[in-house]
């Protein structure tokens, strides 16, 4: 692994030293393959992966024979991570990789990377296919932000409550679901969030049969009552879209900010956003304001 491989520090007194690499793999396309990851997987001693089965099927078709697949989930993660240790410590490089995706992107792997860097060893990201930014990529809801929420919870109670903390975000959110549970997390998004909401749902994506369809929730979710839902979902609603300050309390804004000592130009970029008031009309505002409080 020369050319991946980092060069081992001199000041290290340990005589061997492992690295980790933690590797993305394709969502569903062989053909998404980076050259790096193969690399690598060829490469390393020993693979962890959360379904060895599965990630051995994916290797196999890119003509990657592992030398050894070690098995990493969430029901064995802490012993796992003591044996990968152990590896390390015996100069073995490791990949972590997930089945599908990047790791720890609702994954599990945490436990294993604080690990490997709180016993000094190198850890390498090596990036590559992810259906969080491959839906981000296609859907266009617009902003700069988003907020990733991982699968909701089975239970109705708890999935509506975490959904009524999420309404008043305006970060675009981002869910993972499955099919078998689709229906009832429309049902309630479109409870809570109301059925004009931009929505975006992809399934089944860099597949043979992906799908991404861009309309209102009630869309959607009427979409999905007539048609079976069918293979893994990314499901992303627009973010909500912030009340903006009247004249009344756009003042009042003003006014604390000035009191507070914050200039002219600071409370013209702070407020400009979240009042509806122009950029005139809150200059003006701002203007009349300071010369009341300071007439000089």
């Amino acid at each position: 692994m020369k050319s991946t491989k980092p060069k081992e520090k001199k000041n290290n007194s340990k005589n061997l030293q492992g690295t980790l690499f933690v590797v993305a793999t394709p969502i569903g396309n062989h053909l998404d393959w980076t050259d790096r990851a193969k690399q690598v997987l060829k490469a390393v001693d020993v693979i962890a992966a959360e379904d060895t089965r599965v990630l051995k099927k994916e290797l196999a078709k890119v003509g990657i024979k592992p030398q050894k697949v070690f098995s990493y989930h969430d029901h064995n993660e802490d012993a796992s991570t003591k044996g990968l240790l152990v590896l390390l410590s015996e100069g073995k490089d490791v990949a972590l990789a997930s089945d599908a995706g990047t790791p720890l992107i609702n994954d599990p792997g945490y436990k294993i990377i604080n690990a490997a860097r709180s016993a000094g060893y190198t850890v390498i990201p090596v990036p590559g296919p992810s259906s969080l930014t491959a839906a981000l990529s296609v859907a266009a809801l617009g902003g700069n932000t988003f907020f990733f929420g991982g699968f909701l919870p089975s239970q109705r109670g708890a999935r509506q409550q975490l959904l009524k903390h999420y309404k008043s975000f305006s970060e675009n959110l981002v869910f993972f679901e499955s099919p078998h549970r689709l229906r009832e997390m429309l049902d309630d998004a479109e409870e809570i969030f109301g059925g004009k909401t931009q929505t975006v749902a992809c399934r089944e994506l860099t597949k043979a049969y992906e799908e991404v369809k861009v309309q209102t929730l009630s869309e959607i979710r009427n979409h999905f009552q007539v048609n079976e839902p069918r293979g893994e979902f990314v499901i992303l609603f627009k973010g909500a879209t912030p009340e903006q300050l009247g004249s009344t309390d756009t003042e009042k804004a003003v006014s604390k900010l000035l009191g507070e000592g914050f200039s002219a130009s600071d409370i013209l970029e702070r407020l400009q956003t979240t009042t509806a008031l122009s950029r005139k009309q809150l200059y003006d505002l701002i203007t009349r304001l300071k010369k009341l409080i300071d007439p000089a």
